[in-house]
């Protein structure tokens, strides 16, 4: 068998290039369809020839770079055979989304700070569930929940429906039961319940979403962790209603709207600011509301699975946004729409009366509290050990000043400051067993361990006691292998 010969691609000269691209433009105007692509080349010759050489000279420069393409080695690939420079492309791609991404997040807060509307400015949270998730990627839906939020009011309004998909596609339907079961619990189709017209669903959502002055639908958020499932079930509802002319929601991740907007509310009433966007994300993963009863569907609060259902996300991510946030900007809250129906509001108003204030007698300073609503409920149920503190003044009179006479430097010198808060006499110290703790006084011998009656002779393997009178001095002899103490 003779060996295989690696051929290289021929470059391309200026005439194939302007070939290509006469070729996509005469069938992008539905001309010439049935024509093969050797055809082209004699179809284009006649305007080929009436090119001046500056019309030429872009042709010639592709076909110089397609050259020197040839000459540095071709196309480098992966180990899975994807070109090195697309997957260089997507990566950069993928980076300048995500910086677009966050300069859009951050304009819209910067606004609502600078013109006095952060309270007001309203946000759309959105989370779904599905069934299945195809071999093309596809998530077939089964429910999508959206909230609309403010700082202000809260969550205001909400848009919730089930979705029934139809027909699962072959060997989808051990997947779909499987994965209902571990989470939502909803029926898997062909019994499952909602709405079938996916145009319905859609319209429901941009009838319930506001369009700015624009006309421009705003961005919805969603979990980071769902970003790919919600925004593909976002485009199969606008596809199958809307074809190729979809709306394209823009679907951002809401951790990063929740640091960016703490930074502004912290700002706004001059509070503490999370040091890190890792310091917010831990406190929205810890989901404080995830167990909240009556804040999901009927279903999953009949069936006590609230955690998995849509409308329950969007609505604890609108509790955790006010349980952040309100308290810097002083906004009352409201029971239902801020926090859970029925929350007790006495734990939360009580961080409004700590203010920072400052007393020069005795230089304590108590700064503003940061506590959300959720750590002081749980705190106020827990009583705390009162404690009595004693501040020392400065301006006693055992205080004294002391001019060294080589400098100029004022130098204060006093006695110690107490440490301690409560004095105790010296009586007390014999009662309390840690008083002489960290005093080196070791304890004083017992005399019994000094006073011997007897002692051990030993003859050979044996042992022999006998009794001596007398402890102040011993002799020793030998016999054998053992010794003999005597007197």
């Amino acid at each position: 068998m003779p060996p295989k010969q690696n051929k290289k691609p021929v470059p391309k000269n200026a005439y194939s290039c302007y070939v290509d691209e006469f070729r996509v433009k005469e069938q992008k105007a539905g001309r010439h369809l049935g024509l093969r692509y050797q055809d082209f080349f004699q179809l284009a010759g006649a305007s080929w020839g009436k090119m001046s050489p500056s019309q030429r000279a872009p042709y010639e420069a592709m076909a110089k770079a397609d050259k020197m393409k040839g000459k540095s080695g071709g196309e480098k690939y992966s180990s899975q055979g994807v070109p090195l420079s697309q997957i260089e492309r997507e990566k950069r791609e993928k980076e300048l989304a995500e910086r677009l991404m966050k300069k859009e997040i951050e304009d819209t807060v910067k606004d609502g700070f600078a013109n006095d509307t952060l309270a007001t400015q309203k946000y759309y949270f959105v989370m779904a569930n599905y069934f299945a998730k195809t071999t093309d990627c596809d998530y077939i839906p089964a429910e999508i929940a959206v909230a609309e939020y403010s700082l202000k009011s809260g969550v205001n309004k909400k848009f919730h429906t089930f979705i029934d998909p139809g027909t699962l596609p072959i060997g989808m339907g051990y997947q779909a039961k499987s994965h209902a079961d571990d989470t939502h619990r909803l029926p898997v189709p062909p019994n499952a319940m909602g709405e079938r017209d996916f145009g319905k669903v859609i319209q429901g959502l941009m009838s319930f979403i506001e369009t700015d002055e624009n006309g421009q639908y705003p961005p919805l958020y969603a979990h980071k962790h769902y970003l790919e499932m919600i925004k593909n079930v976002m485009s199969i509802l606008e596809n199958e209603y809307f074809g190729d002319n979809s709306v394209n929601f823009k679907i951002y991740p809401i951790q990063y709207l929740f640091y960016t907007l703490k930074m502004s509310t912290a700002e706004k009433g001059e509070v503490k600011k999370p040091e890190s966007i890792f310091i917010s994300d831990a406190i929205f993963e810890r989901d404080t509301f995830e167990y909240q009863n009556k804040i999901s569907c009927d279903f999953h609060e009949n069936i006590d699975v609230g955690k998995y259902c849509a409308l329950s996300c969007v609505t604890r991510w609108g509790y955790m946004f006010s349980d952040y946030m309100c308290l810097d900007l002083a906004l009352d809250l409201i029971p239902g729409a801020h926090l859970p129906p029925g929350a007790d509001l006495s734990a939360a108003k009580k961080s409004f009366s700590t203010v920072s204030s400052y007393n020069d007698d005795k230089k304590s300073v108590a700064s503003t509290s940061m506590r959300s609503y959720a750590s002081t409920s749980v705190r106020s149920n827990v009583t705390q050990p009162k404690i009595e503190r004693h501040y020392v003044d400065d301006t006693r009179s055992d205080a004294t000043e002391k001019y060294p006479p080589g400098g100029d430097v004022r130098k204060r010198t006093h006695d110690p400051a107490r440490t301690f808060e409560n004095d105790s006499s010296d009586e007390d110290q014999d009662d309390n067993p840690w008083s002489t703790r960290n005093k080196n006084k070791p304890r004083p011998p017992n005399e019994d361990s000094f006073s011997f009656s007897s002692v051990v002779a030993g003859r050979g393997r044996g042992i022999k006691t006998e009794p001596i009178s007398s402890n102040a001095s011993t002799t020793s002899r030998t016999s054998g292998r053992g010794r003999l103490f005597q007197q």
